[in-house]
């Protein structure tokens, strides 16, 4: 679908409210940084897929697995992995995909695994995500081993700041620095929300194994019930 080398997805396909698709994809370089080098580009399509064009995200080098949200019409929003294992980063485009921001880091930790994101029905942003950190250097490539507590946190201001986090999972609840490789892993959640809006998450654990399903509320995680 993309000629490109090293071409990979992590979120689906994008149909924002003026028709237009857009397909986020990062890509892999050959190279010794470990994937610290990859990059994003969001494949653009105005014909329902029938031809393809890109636009390289600029400054996203080691920032991937963009999830792309639409909060208003032609007004996006990215949050992306951190292959620096420091923080979730964040990006935005006013012009429906055509240009982006430089990812920027959000106050939310990234431990280099993947999350997902969300517009909720109330126009709250909500993701769910690995809570935790391994690095503050942005331009180094860190592979943790640890992939656990699994939390959900929702921004009432478009990913700016995000005052309410809740776990829904804690794992075998091992604590402590040398304790927090006993947890198992658990990873690469996708959320959604139900037309009676709960909401619905799913995630691998037991190396990928096998999924866990959690379901619960916008007010459970703002612990307004």
């Amino acid at each position: 679908m993309f000629p490109r080398e090293g071409s990979f997805c992590r979120q689906k396909i994008q149909i924002l409210s003026s028709g237009r698709w857009i397909f986020e994809n990062w890509i892999c370089f050959n190279d010794d940084t470990r994937n610290g080098s990859d990059i994003t580009v969001m494949n653009i399509s105005d014909d329902e897929g029938a031809t393809w064009r890109n636009v390289e995200v600029p400054g996203s080098r080691g920032r991937v697995h963009c999830n792309v949200i639409e909060m208003a019409p032609g007004k996006l929003i990215g949050l992306f992995r951190s292959r620096s294992a420091d923080n979730i980063y964040f990006a935005k485009s006013d012009d429906n995909g055509e240009t982006w921001t430089e990812p920027v880091r959000t106050e939310l930790p990234n431990n280099n695994s993947s999350i997902s994101a969300i517009k909720l029905a109330s126009g709250k942003l909500a993701v769910i995500y690995n809570d935790l950190r391994f690095n503050d250097k942005p331009d180094i490539t860190v592979w943790p081993f640890e992939r656990c507590p699994v939390t959900v946190a929702i921004s009432e201001d478009e990913g700016r700041t995000w005052p309410y986090r809740r776990h829904v999972e804690t794992g075998e609840g091992f604590s402590g620095h040398k304790n927090l490789i006993r947890n198992r892993r658990y990873e690469y959640p996708c959320m959604m929300q139900a037309a009676d809006g709960s909401l619905h998450a799913a995630y691998s654990f037991g190396n990928r194994r096998t999924m866990k399903f959690v379901s619960f509320t916008e007010q459970w995680v703002t612990g307004a019930e």
